[in-house]
């Protein structure tokens, strides 16, 4: 493990897909993060796909994201770094 991107984050060294762990949240389960190159063209094949955005995308400290749900209900990020 080293420093994530965000605060209290970690990332695992040389993975991919990338994986990491951050602390503070009160989610009982993992929602998982897939990287895009295009975080606003990504959010409209969701839609397109049947899936829901529960929050558009927006600029974070580590990059732009987006928070999403397939088409029955499992929550997933989308993100550019």
């Amino acid at each position: 493990y080293e420093s994530g991107r965000v605060d209290d984050g970690w990332q695992v060294v040389s993975t991919h897909p990338m994986a990491g762990a951050a602390g503070g949240s009160a989610e009982p389960v993992t929602v998982p993060m897939w990287t895009v190159e295009d975080v606003d063209a990504a959010v409209s094949r969701v839609r397109e796909a049947g899936g829901t955005v529960l929050e558009e995308p927006s600029q974070q400290s580590y990059g732009r994201s987006a928070l999403c749900t397939d088409d029955q209900g499992t929550r997933f990020h989308l993100g550019a770094f």
